[in-house]
């Protein structure tokens, strides 16, 4: 009777966990694509320089969100049960450093914009400030949800907010407001998602502050505060270096490169590692469905993610003239680079999500911080000695110094071993090289430039990787999964 409750119980689990996929990451692709399409019609209306300077606010703006949230909300979301006097108290802490922030901000924000040589950057700073108060409100409202697995109401949320962002960004752009395009669009964008979200949760927060709830949570806080900052370092590091010693339409080809190489990870692997994150601090204590999960996840990151990384490094040549325009060249190279880094980023984050769901936030932490003293030290020599494509380099060296050290503390929480895992997605990883040996096969015998070759490029590419995934599935099944399902099933894991 017992075994059959517990059944039932993790057949459960199991469909919530593959519904909240299906939602967070189905809706996710449909943002990512709508935000590609319309990030197209934005270079057209504007030019890098624009996106430099805007990219100078969000370096500060999103580093002072980061500083603003000391790890509470995520242990909302890790702890087993919270109550209200709980959750008030952490929004009591977060409003009142929103709002300290805010001031500061305001403050210095003229000094800030003659550092990094760009006046403009000091209205755009002092507009973005109010994110702070925004943030502190909605941060909360999406714990709330994230808690009760709501990812289908989260999915849908976050879809108005993209779609009104841009529409407003495009209006105002057409209309020349340049820059401002791009703040007031956000503003805009957030707004409305913080008035969806209330309607929602029905949360209304009280002024009030429970030090002895808030005890229970100062430790996980402060790892994943700490966490917070480094995971900041790590990218946005390369947008200090690169607005400090380049100027803003150097910038803003950067970040546009840097934006296109994040559109598959928030596409596939921010959903994946939001919902794994949740299944992780459930599951703590179930090893079983911690390794099923765990390998699952790994090869969900394999299937979807990675191939949108390969055939963005090699049609980045042709991607970026013939949808951007040729003022956005410089962005190719950068793209290819941040692409390759981002292929090994895939991975670690969804370690990530495991090492913080299991608890071992603090050790997860500590890697992360040898990680970004050594990413700092690179990237400080690199962006001196070889400019933007030395940041680049740098970025794809740190990625793979991390994975290294999260996947070999994630291990320590399973009983799989490295080979299990390899097995598994052996069959995926063929099928990416093989569409990386295609497309670019098919580049090199075609010199032209335009639509007609990039569109040529994406079905050959989709026709390569598709085939053989579905030939290792159908052929190989037998082979490479069919023994490790039986290995997953022995009692000892």
């Amino acid at each position: 009777m017992k075994n059959d409750v517990k059944s039932k119980n993790s057949d459960s689990i199991n469909k919530n966990i593959k519904k909240s996929l299906i939602w967070n990451s189905g809706t996710k692709f449909f943002i990512q694509f709508q935000s590609v399409f319309f990030s197209i019609v934005l270079a057209r209306l504007l030019d890098p320089k624009d996106f430099g300077i805007f990219a100078i606010g969000l370096i500060i703006i999103n580093y002072t969100n980061i500083a603003t949230n000391f790890g509470f909300k995520s242990a909302l979301v890790q702890k087993e049960n919270v109550n209200a006097k709980l959750i008030n108290s952490v929004f009591f802490v977060d409003f009142s450093v929103s709002v300290v922030f805010t001031i500061g901000i305001l403050l210095l924000s003229n000094p800030i914009a003659d550092l990094f040589n760009s006046p403009e950057s000091a209205g755009v700073l002092k507009l973005l400030s109010v994110f702070f108060i925004i943030t502190s409100f909605s941060g909360i409202m999406e714990v709330l949800l994230k808690r009760e697995m709501a990812f289908k109401k989260l999915s849908g949320i976050h879809f108005i907010e993209n779609l009104v962002g841009y529409s407003v960004a495009i209006l105002l752009a057409i209309f020349g407001y340049g820059y401002w395009a791009l703040v007031f669009s956000r503003l805009a964008s957030k707004g409305l998602s913080l008035i969806l979200l209330s309607f929602k949760t029905n949360w209304f927060p009280l002024i009030e502050y429970s030090h002895k709830e808030m005890k229970q949570i100062y430790g996980f806080g402060f790892w994943s505060f700490l966490r917070a900052q480094l995971v900041y370092i790590n990218q946005y590091y390369l947008h200090f270096l690169t607005g400090l010693y380049m100027n803003q339409t150097v910038l803003g080809s950067f970040d546009k490169a840097f934006e296109l190489s994040k559109k598959p990870m928030e596409s596939f692997g921010k959903p994946i590692n939001s919902v794994m994150f949740s299944t992780f601090s459930n599951l703590q204590k179930k090893q079983k469905q911690l390794n099923n999960w765990f390998i699952n996840m790994v090869t969900i990151q394999t299937v979807f993610i990675v191939p949108f990384y390969i055939g963005l490094i090699c049609t980045a040549p042709i991607f970026i003239p013939v949808l951007f325009g040729t003022n956005w060249n410089l962005a190719i190279v950068p793209l290819q680079l941040l692409c390759i880094g981002r292929i090994l980023g895939v991975y670690n984050g969804g370690f990530a999500s495991f090492n913080i769901g299991v608890g071992d936030y603090k050790n997860h932490t500590l890697s992360l911080f040898f990680v970004s003293f050594l990413f700092v030290i690179t990237g400080t020599i690199s962006v001196k000695m070889f400019g933007m494509v030395g940041l680049c380099l740098s970025f794809v060296f740190i990625a793979f110094i991390r994975t290294l050290l999260v996947f070999r503390l994630a291990l320590q929480s399973i009983t799989l071993k490295f080979h299990h895992i390899l097995i598994r997605i052996f069959p995926y990883l063929l099928a990416n090289s093989i569409l990386f040996i295609c497309v670019e096969i098919y580049l090199q015998s075609n010199s032209k430039i335009d639509l007609y070759t990039l569109i040529n490029s994406i079905l050959i590419g989709i026709f390569c990787y598709v085939i053989p995934v579905i030939i290792s599935n159908f052929f190989l099944k037998k082979h490479w999964l069919f023994p490790l399902n039986q290995v997953l099933n022995k009692k000892n894991i």
